[in-house]
């Protein structure tokens, strides 16, 4: 199974299930905020850049202003779209939604992720990563932007 930014897979896919995410880039004196998740969640123990499910009714942005609230105790300002990542995990279709996002305000804890670490890229490579925040992680390593993937969707 490879990650693939080349064709989006959408909601309507007929084998497995879908999810939408997003994710939040934050970057602060040239380090990014990263995530570990809880041992007992899926993908236990595995890294990620903070965020998460798009509940019916949500716009991207709204989605991960409210994860990150829930989960960070972070208020956001969600800036603009930075990179999408297309991947299948068994038979889950992931849409990873990632953009860049500066803190607003709140005091920083973690409610649902066991660990944080402000990463400079370089050290991208010493972190077991989720496959599509893999894919985030290569890009924001390399500075390279590489395919910007499918179409960012509209705000609704």
């Amino acid at each position: 199974m490879s990650v693939s930014a080349k064709r989006p897979m959408g909601l309507g896919d007929p084998i497995g299930r879908a999810a939408r995410v997003t994710a939040a880039i934050i970057r602060r004196t040239g380090r990014f905020f990263l995530v570990q998740r809880p041992p007992e969640k899926s993908f236990g123990l595995f890294w990620e850049f903070p965020g998460g499910k798009v509940e019916p009714g949500e716009s991207l942005e709204e989605s991960l202003q409210r994860e990150i609230r829930e989960e960070l105790c972070w208020d956001i300002d969600v800036e603009r779209p930075f990179h999408t990542v297309a991947c299948r995990v068994g038979d889950l279709h992931i849409e990873l939604y990632a953009y860049w996002c500066r803190i607003r305000g709140g005091d920083l804890f973690l409610r649902e992720h066991l660990s944080f670490y402000w990463a400079y890229p370089e050290e991208f490579r010493h972190f077991l990563f989720t496959r599509a925040d893999q894919e985030l992680a290569e890009v924001l390593a390399t500075g390279s932007r590489g395919s910007l993937g499918p179409k960012m969707p509209s705000r609704r």
